[in-house]
Protein backbone atom coordinates (compact mmCIF):
# COMPACT_ATOMS: atom_id res chain seq x y z
CA UNK A 1 0.00 0.00 0.00
CA UNK A 2 2.64 2.11 0.93
CA UNK A 3 3.97 1.90 -2.57
CA UNK A 4 0.38 2.44 -4.36
CA UNK A 5 0.79 5.75 -2.10
CA UNK A 6 4.37 6.99 -3.45
CA UNK A 7 3.41 6.30 -7.09
CA UNK A 8 0.19 8.53 -6.47
CA UNK A 9 2.86 10.95 -4.94
CA UNK A 10 5.16 11.18 -7.94
CA UNK A 11 2.29 11.05 -11.22
CA UNK A 12 0.87 14.04 -9.19
CA UNK A 13 4.03 15.61 -8.76
CA UNK A 14 4.54 15.31 -12.70
CA UNK A 15 1.15 16.13 -13.06
CA UNK A 16 1.44 19.40 -10.98
CA UNK A 17 5.15 20.41 -12.42
CA UNK A 18 2.84 19.83 -16.16
CA UNK A 19 0.07 21.89 -16.00
CA UNK A 20 0.12 24.25 -12.28
CA UNK A 21 4.02 24.89 -12.67
CA UNK A 22 3.60 25.42 -16.91
CA UNK A 23 6.69 23.42 -17.45
CA UNK A 24 5.23 22.65 -21.20
CA UNK A 25 5.15 24.48 -23.51
CA UNK A 26 8.60 26.06 -23.40
CA UNK A 27 8.86 29.23 -25.02
CA UNK A 28 12.08 29.88 -24.38
CA UNK A 29 14.43 28.16 -27.28
CA UNK A 30 18.42 27.61 -25.69
CA UNK A 31 19.51 25.25 -24.09
CA UNK A 32 20.72 27.13 -20.70
CA UNK A 33 17.21 28.85 -20.79
CA UNK A 34 15.45 25.78 -21.40
CA UNK A 35 17.95 24.32 -18.23
CA UNK A 36 16.86 27.64 -16.26
CA UNK A 37 13.13 26.97 -17.02
CA UNK A 38 12.89 23.51 -15.55
CA UNK A 39 15.31 24.47 -12.30
CA UNK A 40 12.48 26.89 -11.67
CA UNK A 41 9.76 24.74 -12.11
CA UNK A 42 11.40 21.72 -9.83
CA UNK A 43 12.36 24.58 -6.91
CA UNK A 44 8.90 25.66 -7.12
CA UNK A 45 7.45 21.97 -7.13
CA UNK A 46 10.17 21.29 -4.08
CA UNK A 47 8.99 24.53 -2.05
CA UNK A 48 5.53 23.27 -2.48
CA UNK A 49 6.16 19.76 -1.28
CA UNK A 50 7.67 20.94 2.12
CA UNK A 51 4.50 23.88 2.48
CA UNK A 52 2.65 20.30 2.18
CA UNK A 53 4.25 18.92 5.06
CA UNK A 54 4.21 21.63 7.50
CA UNK A 55 0.14 21.91 6.35
CA UNK A 56 -0.36 18.25 6.52
CA UNK A 57 -2.68 19.10 9.61
CA UNK A 58 -5.17 21.46 7.79
CA UNK A 59 -4.66 19.64 4.56
CA UNK A 60 -7.07 16.37 3.60
CA UNK A 61 -4.75 13.75 1.08
CA UNK A 62 -7.90 11.49 0.06
CA UNK A 63 -11.03 12.10 -1.00
CA UNK A 64 -12.62 12.16 2.61
CA UNK A 65 -12.55 15.74 3.54
CA UNK A 66 -15.65 15.23 5.77
CA UNK A 67 -13.48 12.02 7.54
CA UNK A 68 -10.26 14.12 7.76
CA UNK A 69 -12.30 17.24 9.40
CA UNK A 70 -13.79 14.88 12.13
CA UNK A 71 -10.15 13.52 12.49
CA UNK A 72 -8.21 16.59 13.12
CA UNK A 73 -11.17 18.92 14.56
CA UNK A 74 -10.01 21.86 12.14
CA UNK A 75 -11.26 23.21 9.08
CA UNK A 76 -9.21 20.90 6.35
CA UNK A 77 -8.55 21.82 2.46
CA UNK A 78 -7.15 20.93 -0.18
CA UNK A 79 -3.15 22.82 -1.23
CA UNK A 80 -5.02 24.92 -3.59
CA UNK A 81 -8.19 25.92 -1.43
CA UNK A 82 -5.51 26.74 1.13
CA UNK A 83 -3.87 28.83 -0.60
CA UNK A 84 -6.49 30.51 -1.69
CA UNK A 85 -7.94 30.74 1.55
CA UNK A 86 -4.65 32.75 2.45
CA UNK A 87 -4.63 34.41 -0.32
CA UNK A 88 -7.45 37.02 1.03
CA UNK A 89 -4.60 38.49 3.93
CA UNK A 90 -3.88 41.59 2.01
CA UNK A 91 -2.28 44.64 2.80
CA UNK A 92 -4.16 48.32 2.01
CA UNK A 93 -2.27 51.51 1.15
CA UNK A 94 -4.32 54.30 1.91
CA UNK A 95 -2.88 57.52 0.70
CA UNK A 96 -4.34 60.48 2.58
CA UNK A 97 -6.10 63.22 0.81
CA UNK A 98 -4.10 65.93 2.78
CA UNK A 99 -0.65 64.69 1.22
CA UNK A 100 0.57 64.35 4.45
CA UNK A 101 1.26 60.60 3.53
CA UNK A 102 -0.10 57.10 3.44
CA UNK A 103 -1.54 54.18 6.01
CA UNK A 104 -0.78 51.15 5.72
CA UNK A 105 -4.09 48.62 6.71
CA UNK A 106 -3.46 44.63 6.74
CA UNK A 107 -6.30 42.55 7.05
CA UNK A 108 -6.67 40.42 10.49
CA UNK A 109 -6.33 36.66 9.51
CA UNK A 110 -8.87 34.00 10.89
CA UNK A 111 -7.68 31.11 13.01
CA UNK A 112 -7.22 29.30 10.15
CA UNK A 113 -4.91 31.72 8.24
CA UNK A 114 -3.05 32.11 11.89
CA UNK A 115 -2.98 28.64 12.41
CA UNK A 116 -1.67 27.88 8.63
CA UNK A 117 1.13 30.45 9.07
CA UNK A 118 2.09 29.23 12.42
CA UNK A 119 2.83 25.72 10.68
CA UNK A 120 4.87 27.34 8.05
CA UNK A 121 6.28 29.12 10.80
CA UNK A 122 6.06 32.74 9.46
CA UNK A 123 5.77 35.49 11.48
CA UNK A 124 2.66 38.23 9.89
CA UNK A 125 3.79 40.94 11.99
Amino acid sequence: MVAYKALAMVKRAFRTIKSELAIRPVYVYTEAHVRGHVFLCMLAYYLEWHMRMKLAPLLFQDADREGAQEEKGLPVHSFRTLLDDLATLVLNTVQLPTDEGSITMATQPTALQSKAFELLEVRLN
